[in-house]
Parts: structure tokens; sequence; C-alpha cells
């Protein structure tokens, strides 16, 4: 293969995508060291099933900036089917309900695991973006409250454009990788 100089901006992506497909990886390895997927499921399938791999996947790829409401809800049902039971829940339920969480903490922000998505975004967000806190008690002018503004609404801008380009990658590694785990462990 030849030896071509990529420009600056296309070398960086392709590192953050390949950081990207590993940190997938290691979310999916993480939710498998913690949660034995096959426990109280029948014929050693998983609890959480294709077809709602397949609905993350679709959502994560054409409208990543629902994303979290998405990952709400399923969170949200899963929980319900547990409070509508007079009994403990099943482990079926606690795998469904634990691999839901753990996909909200892929994209929780402030990150709290290496594997997270949220980690990337904040290392890759422009340092002119971060905003930082006024010293306690200080009293803004106008003009430096009009200038946080527009520095939030682009530190906004830029996070929504970030997420669309890099939240469907990475969760296209998360489905592949618990799919392959799925079939091949």
């Amino acid at each position: 293969m030849p030896n071509v100089d990529l420009p600056r901006h296309l070398e960086r992506d392709i590192t953050i995508d390949a950081r990207l497909t590993e940190m997938a990886r290691e979310a999916v390895a993480h939710y498998i060291r913690t949660q034995d997927p096959t426990r109280g499921c029948e014929s050693e399938k998983w609890a959480v099933k294709p077809s709602q791999i397949k609905g993350l996947r679709q959502v994560a790829c054409t409208q990543p900036e629902r994303l979290g409401d998405f990952v709400g809800k399923q969170l949200e049902k899963a929980r319900a089917r547990t409070e509508d039971r007079e009994t403990k829940p099943s482990d079926k339920d606690q795998q469904v309900i634990a691999f839901w969480t753990l996909i909200l903490e892929a994209l929780r922000d402030p990150p709290q695991h290496t594997w997270a998505i949220s980690q990337v975004r904040s290392e890759a967000m422009p340092d002119h973006l971060r905003q930082k806190d006024p010293p306690k008690g200080a009293k803004l002018s106008r003009e430096q409250q009009e200038a946080r503004r527009i520095q939030k609404q682009e530190r906004e801008r830029w996070e929504r454009q970030w997420n669309a380009e890099h939240i469907p990658p990475y969760f296209r590694s998360f489905c592949i990788e618990y799919l392959y785990q799925m079939y091949n462990v």
C-alpha cells in the first residue's frame, strides 16, 4: 500500500473511528463480564434479542440525536415489566435492564467509563468551546454573558455535529460485536 499523506482532519477521523470500534468492543466485553447474558434464558439465548439490537442500530445510525430518548424508553419498558410482577425480577429482566443501562452509560456526560463514547467527544472538543465557570460570586457584564451564550450555542452545535458523525460508527461496532458474541460464545 502506498504511503499517502492524508489531510489532517481525515487522519484524525480515522483514528477516532478506530478508537470508537475498540471502545464499543470494550463496552460489550464489560457487559459480558459483569452480566452473564445467558443466565435465566432458554437454550443459551441472550436476554436482549437481535431485534432489539437492530432497533438500537437503526436509531443510532439514522437519528443519533434521539438515541438517548430511545434508550430511556427501552429502559422504562424493561423496568415496568419487572414492576408489573409480584415476584422478584427474573434474571432475564435484570439482563435487559443492565443492557439498556450500559447504553445510557456509554452516552452519559461526563463519562464514567473508559469505553463511553462521551469520553472521546469530551477529548475531541476544541479548547475554545470549553466553557469555564466564572469565579464564585462574580457578576458578568452583558458582553460577557452574551459571549458565554454564543460559546454555549457553538459548543452545542459542535456536539450535535460530532454526535451525528461518530455515534453511528460506535453503535454499528457495538451491535456487530454484541451479535458476534451472542452467536459465537
